[in-house]
């Protein structure tokens, strides 16, 4: 699922950036805050002349437990809900809350995984508790309480992914085909890495 940060105005300079978060496990589900705090900050909002347009697109590996599959069922429900018109501004608000609820799950999991005995569907509370909080409209919970299966298009780009992978990668991060594939104990990616590798994009 795609999450323009800022909608493009026609004849004005646009900067696009297509990000995709590939997750194999828990311990970089904070780069998901990481990317919409980024994305979120109010230096993004376009300047004369310039729009940034940002593209976020987030896989999970479902096989690797149960956690995951929770969680990637969650993210399609929220990242796949449309806005009721094509109006600009009602698109874009809507984006912007689906960044916050991201922001806010990015926050939440990995404290409420330090519990090694958290049960997978508690991961399913704190969707709807983000919902409650950042998202609240009519009919969105009962969204999440579904168990979606992934998009075919979206396991054949896994499988190539892994077909690529560093065989010690846990997540893999890739902006405008640049790719970085993150470790288990490695450094933490923070919102400041991604305005970073932004501008080496642009």
């Amino acid at each position: 699922p795609e999450v323009p940060e800022v909608e493009s105005d026609p004849g004005e300079g646009v900067i696009a950036f297509y990000h995709v978060l590939v997750l194999r496990g828990m311990e970089h589900v904070y780069m998901l805050k990481s990317l919409a705090s980024h994305f979120l900050a109010p230096e993004r909002l376009p300047t004369k002349g310039q729009t940034f347009a940002s593209h976020l697109a987030v896989l999970i590996d479902e096989s690797q437990g149960p956690h995951l599959k929770v969680l990637a069922s969650c993210l399609r429900a929220i990242l796949g809900l449309k806005a009721e018109s094509d109006d600009a501004e009602e698109i874009r608000s809507l984006n912007r809350q689906k960044l916050s609820v991201l922001k806010f799950l990015g926050t939440a999991i990995p404290i409420a995984m330090q519990d090694p005995q958290l049960p997978a569907e508690r991961l399913r509370d704190l969707c709807r508790l983000a919902l409650q909080k950042k998202l609240p409209r009519p009919g969105v919970e009962a969204l999440i309480s579904q168990d979606l299966s992934s998009p075919e298009e979206d396991l054949k780009l896994l499988q190539n992914l892994a077909g690529q992978n560093d065989p010690d990668a846990v997540a893999i991060w890739v902006c405008n085909g640049r790719r970085i594939d993150l470790q288990a104990g490695g450094q933490a990616i923070s919102a400041r890495h991604v305005h970073a590798l932004e501008l080496l994009e642009g």
